[in-house]
């Protein structure tokens, strides 16, 4: 009889790993089969970009350098409390095409008005408020990403055919490991995600997103970004795509425009890792049933593993569960080769193995070249990033609140300032 309970086991691990690798081929399929285009006119956009905190002035610069062939301006939005105001003051005066949008704090939001919302979806309502007349796309893009100079032309280039079907583009985000094993979790973590962009549903990001004004404004879209309707005030990408796919909208994902996040200054560590892949888990949680369940049986995979090799013990044909790594670790290499062949100026270094393009369009050339040292830690992925999922599926059941940004919020409540207040200017 333990024979038999190992070998289910082992065998649904390997069905575990071997529905992640199908996903994973429809998205290379996805992203080999894509079409670039170059419309004759581009439409006029406002880029919206919420900040928390010190600011990144290389991100900052990454956004001011876009290389986009039609009308464009930026709204830079944080809140008179945060050190980024007079950070962003400094840094963009003398251009012309951008602002600075100062939203209110929204735990004193909660507790003069008692509006609750979170702080990134109260900037982007009120840099919405003060968009150009003239602005027929709103572009979202985070704090934390450095787009490459032709990305806002690439990610708004499919909504310049007029399909008014299509209620969204959203590209994808690549996170730079730092140093050590758990920046390298985290960045496979994010990397796998992007698989949700494609397939059945095509979930979007929030962090580099596409929308047309007159989309926003018939599909009552700030209704959605403020949690009405019973969602959730902590994510506004899940709102927006419920939202849009209740109402019939179709979302794009767009291969040319993968956004690199370039590690932080401080040296990552698991908690930093665990909080911040709990919090996405949580959203998920709050959000999105369907994600959460994919995300579960991911999270199982690695129990139903152990418990196979444990088995193997006193029954050896149970080993026959280690097929799941080994399929984990064929995924892991063809995603990767996915990205370069989407984004050749990206380059991942395996050992002494590097992987670069084969091909590339002649108007992508591949410079600036990125490159991504994966190191050792590399043979470690397929082990830690299904225990981190698994310590999510499980911890999420156990608690209704997420810290982020300095607050902490339930599903549908501001409650208020945490003791983390490195965002504040006047500290």
């Amino acid at each position: 009889m333990l024979q038999y309970i190992g070998l289910v086991c082992a065998f649904l691990a390997i069905a575990s790993s071997t529905i992640g690798l199908l996903a994973v081929l429809s998205f290379r399929f996805h992203i080999i089969k894509w079409a670039p285009r170059k419309p004759r006119k581009y439409p006029a956009v406002t880029i919206i970009s919420p900040q928390r905190g010190t600011i990144n002035q290389d991100n900052i610069d990454a956004l001011l350098q876009q290389k986009y062939p039609g009308t464009w301006e930026i709204i830079f939005v944080t809140t008179q409390e945060d050190a980024a105001l007079l950070q962003l003051q400094r840094h963009v005066s003398g251009y012309e095409n951008v602002r600075i949008a100062i939203a209110e704090d929204v735990v004193q939001l909660a507790r003069t008005k008692n509006i609750h919302r979170c702080q990134k979806n109260n900037n982007i309502l009120t840099a919405i408020q003060q968009t150009s007349s003239g602005t027929e796309v709103y572009v979202i893009v985070d704090a934390d990403t450095r787009p490459f100079n032709d990305w806002l032309g690439n990610l708004v280039a499919p909504l310049a055919d007029g399909d008014g079907n299509l209620g969204a583009v959203t590209s994808a985000r690549i996170y730079i490991p730092g140093k050590g094993p758990a920046s390298l979790v985290q960045a496979l973590w994010v990397l796998i995600s992007a698989i949700y962009l494609v397939g059945k549903h095509h979930y979007i990001w929030g962090g580099g997103l596409a929308i047309p004004r007159k989309v926003f404004e018939q599909a009552n879209l700030s209704h959605s970004i403020n949690g009405q309707g019973g969602r959730s005030i902590t994510n506004e990408d899940m709102n927006i795509y419920c939202a849009l796919r209740e109402q019939g909208y179709k979302m794009l994902f767009v291969p040319d425009c993968f956004v690199p996040r370039h590690p932080p200054l401080k040296k990552e560590n698991f908690v930093d890792v665990l909080n911040f892949t709990n919090r996405q888990i949580l959203q998920i949680c709050w959000t999105s049933k369907a994600i959460l369940l994919i995300a579960t049986s991911i999270g199982l995979r690695l129990p139903l593993l152990l418990f196979a090799l444990i088995i193997a013990w006193w029954h050896p044909f149970c080993l026959v569960g280690l097929l799941s790594i080994a399929i984990d670790i064929i995924m892991g290499i063809i995603m990767l080769d996915t990205i370069i062949t989407a984004e050749p100026r990206f380059s991942f270094r395996i050992f002494s193995r590097k992987l670069k393009p084969r091909s590339f369009q002649p108007d992508r050339l591949p410079a600036p070249e990125l490159k991504i040292d994966l190191s050792f830690w590399v043979v470690l992925l397929p082990i830690m990033t299904p225990l981190v999922v698994t310590v999510n599926s499980i911890s999420v059941h156990f608690t209704d609140k997420m810290r982020w940004g300095g607050v902490e919020y339930t599903r549908r409540k501001v409650v208020g300032y945490t003791d983390n207040s490195s965002w504040r200017a006047d500290l």
